[in-house]
């Protein structure tokens, strides 16, 4: 008897430290989005292949392939075939969003596997009136420190749905 409680003792101790390790490795919002800063703030130029969809209602738009040219640290230009409907917000406004941590209150609104990935929910809300952003919501690889899909909503451009694919050439 005494051998068996001893034992489930050992295995709830073991088990009581299990999760304290895992509660102490977790990550906070800031954290994760801290690693996505650290991560582009490395990269110094990109070209990057877009297709750009638009879904207005009762204005029927085909989708249009791009190219964005990216040097540090703001000069972007976008170069395309035919016409082109963007946003208002400059093509950095994802990442310049993400930079000012102090500007918004992050939350972990849970996680969702997202293309076969195990992605971190993270949606930010604007501390001041002044933002154009009312929400962001970001699916971020945490294990890459890669946000996947991002989507914005703003107070002069409506939802905006950002989907990102990585890789090297």
């Amino acid at each position: 008897m005494r051998n068996v409680l001893v034992t489930s003792m050992k295995f709830l101790f073991g088990l009581m430290f299990l999760s304290v390790m895992m509660i102490a490795k977790a990550q906070t919002p800031k954290q994760i989005i801290a690693a996505v800063n650290s991560k582009f703030s490395k990269v110094h130029d990109y070209v990057s292949d877009v297709n750009v969809q638009c879904d207005i209602p009762f204005i029927k738009i085909n989708s249009v392939a791009a190219k964005v040219f990216f040097q540090k640290p703001n000069h972007f230009k976008i170069k395309s075939d035919g016409i082109l409907i963007l946003p208002k917000q400059s093509p950095d406004f994802l990442l310049a969003t993400l930079a000012d941590t102090n500007a918004y209150t992050a939350i972990q609104t849970g996680t969702e596997s997202y293309r076969n990935t195990v992605c971190s929910i993270i949606s930010i809300i604007p501390n001041m009136d002044t933002s154009d952003l009312v929400l962001g919501k970001f699916w971020i690889d945490t294990k890459q420190g890669l946000v996947l899909k991002s989507q914005l909503t703003t107070k002069t451009n409506g939802t905006i749905l950002i989907e990102s694919f990585y890789g090297m050439q």
